[in-house]
């Protein structure tokens, strides 16, 4: 289905607040993507898929990958303000909607997308009353466009109230405002300082001089004359930083607001004042995230705030100055990651992701800017390969690469995270490729710390096809330069392939040599995820040495660190702590585990086998073990336990905690919740089992919705596993 209309009339609000209300009837949850940041003609598949998964790592086309993510789920998809990428939201909604029978999707555009099955919903403006016929001030208020401005209007002024003295006004500034909830909004904030009827005369002032603009022929007059008019009624300064901050993308805090958009027009310690004035008008949106606020323009006023920049001199300024804001703050998380301030730097550079997107996109589009946007993609480094955004990575690595020149300053980092980013996603090819550019340009450029991070990597790959002894002579190396060169992350990140390296190699005691001194300089930096790769490496060391016991304490310390930017190192971790669990004669816990940790390897789109032959060989060997000490049954049963849990289940049970509703209980379902369950488990569509049943499909998704509440599930998948394993119990299995 999608929601058309122009710009302001409540497309987005009205499609959330669907979505909220249907949220019970899509076990595999509701996903909001809002596209306005995606340029025209932009990857949407990419899009799509990098907040469905977030992590991941295939190699594997982003249309088919998003085919393989929505299979088999019921979740409905809102995919936002599509009207400048209609043509590829068509194609790609048709295609996914194709694969995944419980898909659906909900978008918002200003045209209609003309897609395979399409449901067009014009969304229309509030209803408001005609002012030459309503009698009281009661009759008015049932009126969705009058109640929006009364709400409105008493929070900018308390002491406002609609009464019997001004509901004609009031009815009459809805009226002219064609129920239109953005105008609404902007006009309602003048009710501080105007009575409903100079309100009303302003209005019709401003309808008329914007009637005959020839600029707003094919606008919707009464929203651009409201914008307009909010536009004049701002003071100079609140007009200046209307469009300096036009750039922003999904908001923006005080502190960039400062960074970006003063001079000595716009003094850095007025910029508080002017923003305030402008949430007083709600031109801005203020709300407060964990730490501070965060203000945001409506789409459709940040729209306006844009054109005025683009008709003023002060454009190029002004998006190279946002720009500069988001490089230095790339630079900042990059420095900060062998620090205390690891995570902090991690999240913040998630939550500016819209806004370092469109810095990159600008840089690499605008000639003479390159080396910017591969500056900004090189500092990156911690995010794409570690923070799991990998295909993200790789695209834009590889389009800033192909867009500059020069084989002086960033390009030879580029080049390493390039490599590392593919050596993740196990293109042996792409990361050999990399390498051999990088090495020869820092050869040239006399730069050792390229080189022997080149270095790393090289030995890295030699170790996942099995040259453990060549690797460790390489990486003894590396660590020994890295030492003298200062650079802890480097260091911790070479002493990890180094211990797992001398794992492989039969060296467990100077494997734990060289994990104390990571341990160590990990302490003294105060930085986390070293640590915890640190602690995982020793305790495969000890696994493989066949100290079970300290494996088992060493890698549930480095996953009790919880760090939830590190998906893959936390399926490493998890897929290690099957192996130990098996060596333990821990077989029910060890299958649980499995079917967890391949799920999450799904998820990622890849495979323990990326990470070298020797983790796919032990991960191979503990599941033909376990398939032959338990039954088939039993077996089976486990890992489908495994499957049904989310990422945090499954971490807390690998830390020994137990399972919540770890037995459910079908006496609580009604016969007919045991029946539609039942045939959930054999693979069912809502739909078929309505039909199968003869009943609604709403009647079939309230059965459902008690099933999962009274079980203690929380998504269709868990309730089908917990079907299958029951009615195979049942057949005596």
């Amino acid at each position: 289905m999608t929601l058309t209309g122009p710009g302001g009339i409540g497309k987005s609000r009205l499609a959330i607040a669907v979505a909220e209300s249907e949220r019970a009837h899509y076990g595999d949850g509701v996903w909001h993507v809002d596209l306005s940041n995606v340029p025209a003609g932009g990857p949407i598949d990419e899009a799509i898929l990098e907040s469905l998964t977030r992590g991941d790592h295939s190699m594997t086309p982003s249309g088919r990958r998003l085919n393989d993510v929505v299979a088999g789920k019921r979740m409905l998809l809102i995919l936002d303000n599509c009207e400048h990428v209609s043509r590829q939201v068509s194609v790609v909604t048709s295609d996914m909607l194709a694969t995944a029978r419980g898909l659906s999707v909900l978008a918002t555009s200003r045209i209609a997308l003309d897609s395979v099955g399409e449901r067009v919903v014009q969304v229309p403006p509030l209803a408001v009353p005609d002012p030459d016929l309503v009698t009281d001030a009661a009759e008015v208020r049932a009126f969705d466009g009058v109640r929006l401005l009364v709400a409105r209007a008493m929070a900018a002024s308390p002491s406002f109230d609609l009464d019997q003295s001004n509901f004609r006004e009031v009815a009459a500034v809805c009226s002219r405002l064609e129920g239109w909830p953005l105008a609404i909004e902007l006009a309602a904030s003048q009710l501080r300082s105007l009575t409903p009827a100079q309100l009303l005369e302003t209005l019709d002032d401003r309808l008329a001089l914007c009637s005959k603009d020839p600029a707003t022929i094919a606008r919707h007059t009464s929203l651009r004359a409201v914008i307009g008019w909010s536009w004049e009624l701002c003071e100079p300064a609140a007009r200046t930083l209307w469009q300096r901050a036009s750039p922003f993308a999904d908001g923006f805090d005080l502190d960039a607001a400062r960074q970006v958009c003063s001079d000595e027009r716009l003094p850095s310690e007025e910029i508080w004042r002017v923003m305030d004035s402008l949430v007083s008008n709600s031109i801005l949106v203020a709300t407060r995230g964990p730490s501070s606020l965060r203000f945001r323009f409506l789409e459709t006023v940040r729209q306006f705030g844009r054109e005025q920049l683009d008709l003023s001199a002060e454009r190029v300024h002004y998006d190279r100055r946002h720009r500069d804001y988001f490089r230095s703050m790339t630079a900042d998380a990059a420095r900060a990651w062998d620090t205390a301030e690891q995570t902090a730097s991690i999240r913040k550079i998630r939550a500016e992701k819209a806004n370092i997107t469109r810095a990159l996109g600008w840089s690499l589009a605008t000639p003479g800017e390159e080396e910017a946007g591969l500056e900004i993609a090189t500092h990156l480094r911690y995010h794409w390969a570690i923070d799991g955004s990998i295909r993200d990575g790789r695209r834009w690595l590889q389009r800033a690469l192909d867009a500059t020149t020069t084989d002086a300053g960033m390009r030879p980092t580029a080049l390493w995270v390039l490599a590392w980013v593919t050596i993740l996603q196990g293109d042996a090819g792409a990361c050999s490729v990399a390498l051999d550019e990088a090495g020869e340009l820092a050869l040239a450029g006399d730069d050792r710390i390229a080189s022997t991070r080149a270095q790393v990597l090289r030995a890295t790959a030699l170790l996942w096809v099995g040259d453990a002894h060549n690797a460790v002579t390489s990486l003894r190396s590396a660590l020994e330069f890295f030492r003298g060169a200062e650079d802890a992350g480097a260091l911790l990140f070479t002493s990890m392939m180094l211990i797992l390296a001398l794992a492989e190699a039969g060296s467990a005691e100077e494997a734990e040599s060289v994990a104390t001194e990571a341990l160590s300089v990990s302490g003294r930096s105060g930085e986390r995820w070293g640590r915890a790769q640190s602690l995982w490496a020793l305790g495969y060391c000890r696994w493989l040495a066949g100290d079970h016991e300290a494996a088992h304490t060493l890698v549930e310390s480095s996953l009790n660190l919880r760090l939830d930017f590190d998906q893959t190192g936390t399926a490493l971790k998890l897929e290690t702590l099957v192996w130990v669990a098996a060596s333990r004669r821990e077989y029910e816990r060890a299958a649980t585990l499995l079917g967890g940790v391949q799920q999450l390897w799904k998820r990622l789109g890849t495979s323990i086998s990326a990470f070298g032959i020797h983790f796919a060989r032990h991960a191979h060997e503990c599941e033909e073990a376990l398939r032959l000490t338990m039954s088939a049954a039993r077996f089976d049963s486990r890992v489908a336990a495994g499957r049904a849990l989310h990422v945090e289940e499954l971490i807390n049970y690998a830390l020994g905690k137990a399972l919540a509703n770890s037995s459910p209980d079908e006496r609580h379902l009604t016969p007919r919740e045991n029946e539609v369950s039942r045939f959930v488990g054999e693979g069912l569509s809502t739909e078929e089992i309505a039909e199968r049943l003869t009943l609604s499909v709403r009647t079939v998704e309230g059965h459902l919705t008690h099933a999962l509440a009274k079980l203690g599930f929380r998504s269709r998948t868990q309730l089908a596993l917990w079907a299958a394993k029951r009615s195979a119990a049942n057949r005596g299995m």
